[in-house]
């Protein structure tokens, strides 16, 4: 009978301390703002705090994620990227959409101003990974927003850049 009790909360302790080691997906949920990330290439990973970062170096360096998985999270059917943000007249923005594996989808893509003006637009036929390179000296400086609509669905996503006037 002693070796019984021993023996249950030998297990009992070993599935508690699995459990708890499983829960620790971040050391801290303070971004580390020392840790530096300019990674261009969009290279998506979903973190075990099921967020979408851009690429793996902003998930472990920058947010402290220990755990990722490739590509986006399922939490919804695509995600949108735009690098730099902010950005001048001389570099371009870069844009990318980024759907869930082994899916396609079409979309609209709209640039607005602030003021509500639409300043260019693209329709996307069905695709897993879309890829748009903007000419930012072809805008005047000031505030935009990206918003990306999936055409049966019209889930959207909205993303806010700025061009500087230099």
């Amino acid at each position: 009978m002693f070796y019984r009790e021993i023996l249950f909360i030998l297990l009992f302790g070993l599935v508690i301390t699995q459990a708890d080691a499983q829960l620790i997906c971040k050391t801290s949920n303070v971004p580390n703002n020392a840790g530096i990330c300019q990674q261009e290439l969009y290279n998506p990973v979903c973190g075990c705090d099921t967020v979408t970062y851009r690429h793996p170096c902003d998930a472990t360096q920058i947010n402290n994620v220990q755990f990722f998985t490739e590509g986006v999270c399922p939490t919804q059917p695509f995600f949108v990227d735009l690098y730099p943000v902010p950005t001048s007249p001389l570099v371009p923005i870069k844009l990318a959409v980024e759907t869930l594996p082994n899916i396609e989808l079409a979309f609209s893509i709209f640039i607005y101003d602030v003021y509500g003006v639409l300043h260019r637009q693209i329709l996307v036929p069905s695709t897993s990974r879309f890829d748009w390179t903007i000419r930012s000296n072809t805008l005047r400086a000031g505030v935009y927003l990206a918003l990306v609509i999936e055409s049966n669905s019209g889930f959207a996503v909205t993303k806010k850049f700025i061009i500087s006037s230099f």
